[in-house]
């Protein structure tokens, strides 16, 4: 058989497998009602502080509140060091958090859910006390929610805190099932919230939520970190080894076809438009650079190929309306780099801030492309950013700072933190 007939095979085979039990989701998902969008000024920022608190303000830095913070254990566990990655509920009724282990024997490592306000502490995942390994510097767990928030998605070292798994559950009644485990794992939920796109190591999977089953694509490659599905669930994004080289691929849900959008001479990072079935794309040529080289837009539908920016490239982010892209670019030292927004449809530049990132906000830049779906950047109107770290002229500590991409004011800073997002706007 063909290399042709085997892919064909294989793609066939997995979307039959996603008809029959909802592997895949559909390129129309069930539609969800819209809330009604929060005023822009009551949006709250989430950070964590120099002490491994956890705690929202409002981005003019009033109406501080705690959510969680060192302190007296409960339930009959010991306290912890702190709190740590908050992770909110797409609606913005729950927060997930990590939950750090101290020195002594008997403090575990955990991920707990909490309530908005920081009430109804629940147990998730435990890890036995002792050394346990970290899913990156600083954090011990990645959390991302389903995009209808029942459930959660984790990854996390095992009871025994050796390997890592890719963990899913429901959130009302925690039962955590073992998706897949070694490292890497990197992985998104379908738009439907029926399945698990996931990239273990070299291999690209599909995992169904209410078979609790798993299947391989057989589109293999190290290229890349996280496959990706675009807004509607119409294409599924990532990179394959065709036979004449690595290559960025859309593949069509609907049709089951592939297309090759972009030729891979190194590592490659990439993220759909909110808007409309177009990849943000970036690529690493030169293994020994701190960021990649530029960014380009690239149309699904009919490959088209068009570059927006010329810079290197650290991490970037689709603002919510998908007009404007956020960039953190290295600067002219190795620990300092510098903000820019560009305009999706002109390719117009404007230079925000430069900065120097704090330790945990820097592992959220070079991972930037699992973290970006589960924690903000942007705020919902998309008129601000946010990010933990130093400025030229405020450097004596880390904080939490709130920049208007539009320059219309200063950087403010709203908090001392070593990590800051936004908190999804409240649905009713």
């Amino acid at each position: 058989m063909s290399r042709a007939l085997r892919l064909a095979s294989l793609l066939a085979a997995a979307l039959s497998l996603a008809a029959g039990c909802s592997l895949l989701p559909s390129s129309t998902p069930t539609p969800t009602a819209t809330a009604p969008e929060e005023p822009a000024a009551l949006q709250r920022v989430v950070f964590v502080g120099p002490g491994f608190d956890v705690g929202t303000v409002l981005r003019d830095g009033s109406g501080r509140r705690t959510i969680a913070a060192p302190g007296a254990g409960r339930g009959g566990v010991r306290a912890p060091l702190g709190y740590t990655w908050p992770a909110w509920s797409p609606d913005g009724r729950q927060v997930a958090v990590s939950r750090i282990p101290g020195p002594e024997r008997g403090d575990i490592a955990a991920l707990v859910v909490l309530d908005a306000d920081g009430s109804n502490e629940r147990f998730v995942h435990v890890t036995n006390d002792g050394q346990v390994n970290f899913v990156a510097d600083g954090a011990p767990h990645y959390t991302h929610w389903s995009p209808d928030g029942r459930r959660l998605s984790f990854v996390a070292p095992r009871a025994d805190g050796t390997r890592l798994g890719l963990f899913e559950t429901a959130v009302a009644d925690a039962d955590p099932y073992l998706v897949a485990e070694n490292a890497p794992l990197y992985h998104t939920w379908s738009p439907d919230s029926s399945g698990i796109l996931l990239h273990r190591r070299e291999q690209l999977l599909v995992h169904s939520v209410a078979g609790r089953s798993t299947q391989a694509i057989g589109r293999n490659s190290g290229s890349y970190r996280v496959p990706a599905y675009s807004r509607r669930g119409a294409w599924m994004a990532y990179a394959a080894d065709i036979g004449a080289g690595e290559q960025l691929i859309a593949w069509s849900l609907e049709t089951g076809a592939e297309r090759e959008l972009w030729p891979l001479e190194g590592e490659v990072a990439f993220a759909w438009s909110p808007r409309e079935d177009v990849l943000a794309a970036t690529q690493r040529v030169d293994a020994l650079s701190a960021g990649t080289d530029g960014l380009v837009l690239i149309d699904a539908a009919t490959g088209e190929r068009r570059r927006i920016f010329d810079g290197s490239v650290l991490s970037f982010f689709w603002s919510p309306d998908g007009f404007r892209i956020a960039i953190a670019t290295p600067g002219s030292t190795s620990s300092r780099f510098q903000w820019f927004v560009v305009a999706v449809d002109s390719g117009t530049e404007t230079a925000l801030t430069s900065f120097i990132p704090a330790s945990d906000y820097l592992t959220f830049l070079q991972f930037f492309d699992q973290y970006a779906p589960s924690h903000l950047v942007w705020s919902a109107d998309s008129r601000y950013l946010v990010f933990a770290g130093t400025i030229p002229g405020d450097e004596s500590r880390s904080r939490a700072w709130v920049v208007d991409v539009t320059g219309a004011s200063e950087p403010r800073s709203v908090a001392d933190g070593r990590l800051a997002f936004w908190v999804p706007p409240l649905a009713p």
